[in-house]
């Protein structure tokens, strides 16, 4: 039975679930935290989440935050909003794309997803995870000395700063099945608010991004929540 279901795309995916051959580690009790997480996200088709994100840049060397909001929608529709320190907005409607920075007067359209932002479309559907990524246990988990959210314009690298460990969390390795200018993504999930709390990225540039959510009960979905529409006398670049 094994082996037919090898045959297909469809079988290895299935087996990648059932017997674990997606996962680079044979550590049973996170495959099973694993699996848990990917079953409670079929059950959630929309996330409202604030946004913190850092980021370290290899060339200037040191890190700068941001501040805004994430709306997810299944199978992968987001609506990306930052409000620190300038005004940006990212918007997938799952076939066009579009960035619009305000100060700049200026809108960008995309026929399909950039792929630096493909990971935001992941976070929608945890299920995919195992399609884009080899997934372990991120081994080199923090202890609860160590520190988080170093300082704004810090030299130090955001990767030198892991979250503190907590028991209620799973901590994930994810490593790009193809080329991609990611080197190594890793994940902190609440179990307990059902979402990915922390993602740092390790770019092939040399730099780094580190997101911290949090949940957002303020933010409201309409229909046209994943929808841009074109300001009154910006330009518009294809």
């Amino acid at each position: 039975m094994k082996k037919k279901f090898l045959k297909s795309a469809a079988g290895i995916l299935l087996t990648c679930f059932l017997h674990f051959s997606c996962f680079s580690l044979s550590n049973t009790k996170f495959q099973n935290e694993f699996n848990s997480m990917v079953s409670q996200s079929k059950k959630i088709n929309q996330y409202k989440l604030k946004v913190t994100q850092e980021f370290y840049s290899a060339l200037r060397k040191k890190i700068n935050y941001s501040y805004g909001t994430l709306l997810l929608e299944k199978p992968n529709k987001f609506r990306f909003e930052i409000t620190k320190p300038r005004k940006e907005l990212y918007v997938f409607n799952g076939k066009d794309f579009w960035k619009y920075i305000e100060e700049m007067n200026l809108a960008q359209h995309f026929n399909s997803n950039l792929p630096e932002l493909g990971y935001i479309s992941i976070l929608a559907d945890l299920t995919k995870l195992t399609k884009y990524y080899t997934v372990s246990e991120w081994e080199n988990k923090l202890t609860t000395t160590q520190q988080i959210n170093p300082k704004e314009n810090s030299t130090s690298q955001i990767l030198n700063t892991i979250p503190k460990y907590a028991k209620n969390s799973i901590y994930i390795q994810l490593i790009p099945k193809e080329n991609s200018e990611q080197k190594v993504l890793y994940a902190v999930y609440d179990k307990s608010k059902k979402i990915i709390t922390q993602l740092t990225i390790e770019h092939s540039s040399g730099n780094q991004s580190r997101f911290i959510f949090d949940t957002d009960a303020k933010s409201q979905m309409t229909a046209d929540t994943f929808n841009f529409k074109i300001p009154q006398g910006i330009h518009v670049s294809d």
